[in-house]
């Protein structure tokens, strides 16, 4: 691309810089799975299950978000994705640009998920159906929309992870087996060339099943998930920097009888 030209002073040019790396990173707010839940070990103990402490791990991913964008190199290309309940769909609260102010302003204005903890068992799977349901959804999505651009593509996912949704062993018998349908997410992804590198707001904590999580959609995709760091705005640094580089490898089985 041609350099930006040199303009005198007062006067302003709506051009882009060039991108500092081939790659097109998307920030997926997921407030969806950052909203209150309750801890099926300890009902009713308040913790990740409190409406105050959900909000303050949102309110606190938007900030290291917004302070990246602030420092992030000239050039960077980046779009924000959010979920929240409601309106209970993924959202593109702004498009590819390289302008920190537009994409500062978009995440500013995000509105806070507060859908309340379930208090029993019954109510916590219909909450928790509808949540993974809006997940798989939202992953499908963001593959469709983002086949349509050429190129490698970083998905940075802010989330606590969804063991429910990625491991039936920490689920409970009144949710479904979604097995098939996050394989096809998956590979929707992969046809996408878009890798996931979710990122925990959850701070500094031990390894659980939310961070166990993480790291299976991470190996599937072929990203990395980071954790236990109070600095969010680190990890997004070293996701972008980590998908800068790529490379692509395919195989076709000279073997028809075989898929």
């Amino acid at each position: 691309e041609p350099p930006l030209p040199k303009l005198p002073p007062n006067i302003h040019t709506n051009l882009q810089p060039p991108p500092s790396g081939s790659a097109i990173n998307i920030l997926w707010l997921d407030f969806t799975n950052l909203a209150p839940v309750l801890d099926m070990s300890n009902p009713g103990i308040l913790g990740e299950t409190d409406l105050g402490y959900a909000m303050g791990r949102q309110r606190n991913t938007k900030q290291y978000a917004i302070s990246y964008l602030q420092t992030m190199p000239t050039g960077t290309r980046v779009a924000v994705f959010a979920t929240s309940y409601p309106p209970g769909s993924l959202r593109v609260l702004q498009g590819i640009t390289s302008d920190p102010s537009l994409l500062s302003a978009a995440i500013d204005a995000m509105p806070f998920d507060t859908d309340a903890s379930a208090h029993s068992a019954d109510t916590w799977c219909e909450q928790q159906e509808r949540r993974n349901r809006m997940t798989l959804e939202s992953l499908d999505q963001i593959a469709a929309d983002l086949a349509a651009i050429k190129g490698r593509k970083n998905l940075l996912w802010f989330t606590l992870g969804i063991p429910s949704l990625t491991d039936p062993a920490q689920s409970l018998p009144c949710l479904p087996d979604y097995s098939v349908d996050l394989k096809r997410a998956y590979g929707l992804l992969a046809a996408a060339q878009t890798t996931a590198f979710p990122i925990s707001a959850r701070g500094v904590s031990s390894l659980g099943a939310g961070e166990l999580s993480m790291e299976a959609v991470a190996e599937a995709t072929g990203g990395v998930a980071y954790y236990n760091s109070n600095d969010l705005g680190s990890y997004i640094a070293k996701a972008i920097a980590a998908g800068s580089d790529y490379y692509t490898l395919s195989y076709s089985s000279p073997n028809t009888a075989f898929d």
